[in-house]
C-alpha cells in the first residue's frame, strides 16, 4: 500500500509542458489566496477578506455549508488546492487513530482519484456502528461476518498509516502551514471521495461517480458489490465530503440537472465543486444551490516555490545565484503578476532553467502559454512546417488548433484597436459574434483552454455572461501576432486608433514590443508612427518621453532575443543610463539624424563593467562615443558622468 501510495498519489509535474518530469506534491505545495465572494444581486462579488482556513470554507456564520463553489482562473491551482485537502485529511484522521486507545476503530481504505494520480485516504468507525456487507441486504448467502468474508476491513489497516506519514510528514514544520493549518476540521469528515468530473463527463449522480471512479479501481469485480453497499450506507448515515473537480470540464446527462446531483437521503454530505468562473457565469446553477462561493487568485508567494522548483532544476551550488537572478529577471520582464498562476509560473522557471533567461524573450514565454493551455483543450500534436516568426519553432499544439489561434488573436486585436475602450477588455456575447467565436465549437476551445474567461454579469433585467482574456497580457500578445499576420493593420486601423487617443502610443506598448519578436518590418513601422506621436508632446512632459524611451528599448531587446540582430526602431529622445549604454547606443545609431534629445548620465567609476549595460548585446567598450555630426534636429544636450567621447560640431539648441 505505501509503495501505491507513493508512486501514484503524491507526486505533480513540474512543467504543465511535460507531464514525466515530477516531484511531490507536498514539497512543491504553496499556500493559495483565497478570498470569499458574496452575493450582489444577481452575481457574486470578491470581497476583500480572505480565508486562510479550511473551516471559513466549510462554515459560514457557524452554519454547514452544503454545496461550495472554489472558482478559479486555468492554472490557478484548483485541482491542486483539492489534492492538498483529501492529503491533509488522510494525515489527519491517521493521527486521530494513532492517538486514539479504542480498540474497536477498524480502517477503511479506499483510493481517491486525482486528475493525474491516485490517492491512497483511509478512516475509521467504531465496529459497533459500522455498516458491513451484510446490512446492506438479505441475501443469505452475503450475511458473514466482515471478519471471515474476503471483503475483510480489518485486513487493509496495518501499511496504510506509515504509508501516509511518509509522504505527509515532509511538510511539518514547515512556514507554509500557516495557511489552512486548522487540519483538525477535517476530522469532522468519516470519508473524502475526490472526484474528477471529466471522467465523468456524461453522468450526472455522483454515488455512480464514486463507484466507477473509486471502488471499481480498488477492488476486485467479487468484491465490488459488497463495497458499493458499504459505501452507500456510510453516505446515509455519516458526514462525508465530496470533492468535484472540474465542473468547466463536465457536460452532465443532458437531463434538468446543472450539477453532479446526490441523492436526499445522503443528507449529511458536502460537496466541495471547483470550476472556471465561466461556468457558474452562465447562469445556469441557481443560487438556491450555491451555500458559498470562493475565489483562488493563485498561490500567496510564489517567489519561494519557484525556489523549490529551481532547486529540481540546477545544481545545489548554483541555487542561490540563480534564483537571485531570476527574481531579477522577472522584476526586469515585468511577469511578477504572472507568476502568482502556478502552472504560469512553472512554466516561466523550466523555462529559465533551460537558459531562456538569458535570451529574455516575452513572446517565446507567452508562446509556450499557449502551448500549455491549447494542450488542455486538445492533445493533438504536430508541428509547423515552417513559420516566419522563430518563436513558434518546435512547437506542438498550436499548429492542430491555428484556426482557433488565428480567431482569438482576430477578437483580441479588434476588442483593443476598434471596440470602445470600456469594452475592451471585458466584452460580451456580442463581440464574440462579430468573429465567429460565438460557435459552440470555437467558444468551448477557447474557455476549455482558459484563454477566456467568463463570469455572470449583474442585470435587474436578465442574467448574461462577461467574458475577458486570461490576461491582459496574453490578449495583448495575440493583438500581435494578428498584426504580424495582418500587415496592413497598422495603416488602416492602428493609425486611426493613434490619431483618436493622442496618448494611446504608451498604452500598447505591450502590444508594440511582442510585434517586435515577431516581425520586425511591423515593428519597425509602428515605432515610427508611435514616435510621431511622442514628438508632439511638449517639452513639459518629459515623463512620456522617458517613458517611450524605455518602450523603444525594451522592443529592440525583445527583437534581439528573438534573433533579429538588425532591427532599425524609431525614436527622438534619448535618455542614457548605466542600465541601457550599450543596447540605446545601438539604436541611437540608427537615429542619430532625427534626434531631438540627448541625455546621458553614467555617473559611474566603471560604467562598462556592470552587466546591466546591455541586456541584448555582449559587447564591451571602455568608452560611449556620439557622433553629433549628423544630428541637425537636436536641441538639447545633458552629459553627466565619465567616459563619454562627444565627436563634431554641435551649434543648434542646449549644451549643458
Amino acid at each position: 500500500m505505501k509503495k501505491f501510495y507513493n508512486d501514484n498519489l503524491s507526486h505533480v509535474p513540474i512543467s504543465p509542458l511535460n507531464d514525466n518530469v515530477d516531484e511531490k506534491l507536498l514539497d512543491l505545495y504553496m499556500p493559495p489566496k483565497i478570498f470569499s465572494m458574496c452575493k450582489d444581486k444577481v452575481t457574486f462579488t470578491q470581497k476583500n477578506k480572505r480565508v486562510t482556513k479550511y473551516k471559513d470554507v466549510f462554515q459560514t456564520d457557524s452554519k454547514m455549508n452544503r454545496r461550495i463553489f472554489l472558482q478559479g482562473e486555468a492554472g490557478s491551482g484548483k485541482t491542486t488546492f483539492l489534492a492538498k485537502l483529501a492529503l491533509e485529511w488522510c494525515k489527519s484522521t491517521s493521527s486521530h487513530m494513532e492517538s486514539s486507545k479504542n480498540t474497536d476503530l477498524k480502517a477503511i481504505d479506499l483510493v481517491i482519484y486525482d486528475r493525474n494520480k491516485l490517492t491512497t485516504s483511509s478512516t475509521y468507525h467504531e465496529q459497533s456502528d459500522m455498516p458491513c456487507a451484510s446490512s446492506a441486504t438479505n441475501d443469505d448467502s452475503d450475511t458473514s461476518t466482515a471478519s471471515t468474508h474476503p471483503f475483510d476491513l480489518a485486513s487493509f489497516i496495518t501499511t496504510k498509516e506509515s504509508a501516509i506519514s511518509s509522504s505527509c510528514d515532509s511538510s511539518s514544520g514547515d512556514s507554509r502551514s500557516n495557511i489552512f493549518a486548522d487540519v483538525d476540521a477535517l476530522q469532522d469528515y468519516i470519508f473524502v471521495f475526490y472526484i474528477t468530473l471529466r471522467n465523468s463527463v456524461k453522468q450526472s449522480d455522483v454515488y455512480t461517480m464514486i463507484k466507477e471512479q473509486i471502488i471499481d479501481s480498488i477492488y476486485s469485480q467479487d468484491d465490488r458489490e459488497k463495497a458499493y453497499r458499504l459505501v452507500n450506507e456510510i453516505m446515509k448515515r455519516e458526514r462525508c465530503l465530496v470533492l468535484l473537480d472540474g465542473l468547466d470540464e463536465w457536460a452532465g446527462s443532458g437531463d434538468h440537472h446543472n450539477l453532479p446531483t446526490l441523492v436526499s437521503v445522503y443528507n449529511q454530505c458536502v460537496m466541495l465543486i471547483t470550476t472556471r468562473p465561466w461556468k457558474l457565469a452562465e447562469g445556469k446553477v441557481k443560487h438556491s444551490e450555491i451555500d458559498a462561493v470562493f475565489q483562488l487568485e493563485g498561490i500567496n508567494e510564489p517567489f519561494e516555490l519557484s525556489r523549490i522548483i529551481l532547486s529540481r532544476l540546477v545544481a545545489k551550488a548554483e541555487l542561490e545565484i540563480k534564483h537571485k537572478a531570476f527574481k531579477r529577471y522577472i522584476r526586469n520582464q515585468k511577469l511578477r503578476k504572472l507568476i502568482s498562476s502556478p502552472m504560469m509560473l512553472s512554466v516561466i522557471v523550466c523555462l529559465y532553467a533551460e537558459g531562456i533567461e538569458l535570451k529574455g524573450s516575452k513572446c517565446e514565454i507567452y508562446i509556450l502559454l499557449l502551448e500549455s493551455l491549447f494542450k488542455k483543450a486538445n492533445s493533438e500534436m504536430r508541428t509547423f512546417e515552417q513559420f516566419s516568426s522563430p518563436c513558434f519553432r518546435g512547437t506542438q499544439y498550436i499548429q492542430p488548433n491555428i484556426e482557433s489561434l488565428n480567431r482569438l488573436a482576430e477578437t483580441a486585436f479588434h476588442l483593443l484597436f476598434v471596440n470602445a475602450k470600456e469594452n475592451s477588455l471585458v466584452f460580451n456575447i456580442t463581440e464574440l459574434k462579430k468573429f465567429k467565436m460565438d460557435e459552440r465549437k470555437q467558444q468551448d476551445f477557447a474557455l476549455k483552454s482558459g484563454i477566456l474567461s467568463a463570469k455572470l454579469t449583474a442585470s435587474t433585467l436578465r442574467s448574461s455572461s462577461s467574458f475577458m482574456f486570461i490576461h491582459k497580457s496574453m490578449q495583448e500578445f495575440l493583438a500581435a501576432y494578428h498584426i504580424a499576420c495582418n500587415t496592413n493593420l497598422i495603416d488602416d486601423i492602428i493609425s486611426i486608433y493613434l490619431n483618436r487617443h493622442p496618448k494611446a502610443y504608451l498604452d500598447i506598448s505591450q502590444v508594440f514590443i511582442f510585434l517586435c519578436g515577431l516581425d520586425v518590418s511591423c515593428a519597425e513601422k509602428l515605432s515610427n508612427m508611435m514616435n510621431e506621436r511622442d514628438d508632439l508632446n511638449t517639452r513639459e512632459q518629459p515623463d512620456c518621453h522617458r517613458m517611450f524611451n524605455r518602450i523603444i528599448l525594451e522592443g529592440y531587446r525583445e527583437a534581439y532575443a528573438n534573433g533579429y540582430s538588425d532591427i532599425s526602431l524609431k525614436l527622438s529622445h534619448f535618455y542614457f543610463d548605466r542600465n541601457n549604454i550599450i543596447d540605446l547606443h545601438k539604436i541611437w545609431e540608427n537615429n542619430a539624424a532625427n534626434a531631438i534629445v540627448l541625455e546621458v548620465d553614467i555617473d559611474d567609476m566603471k560604467p562598462f563593467e556592470n552587466r546591466r549595460t546591455s541586456l541584448a548585446n555582449d559587447e564591451c567598450a571602455s568608452q560611449i562615443t556620439f557622433d553629433l555630426h549628423s544630428c541637425l534636429e537636436l536641441k538639447i544636450v545633458r552629459l553627466t558622468g565619465r567616459c563619454i567621447l562627444v565627436k563634431g560640431k554641435y551649434q543648434k539648441g542646449t549644451f549643458v
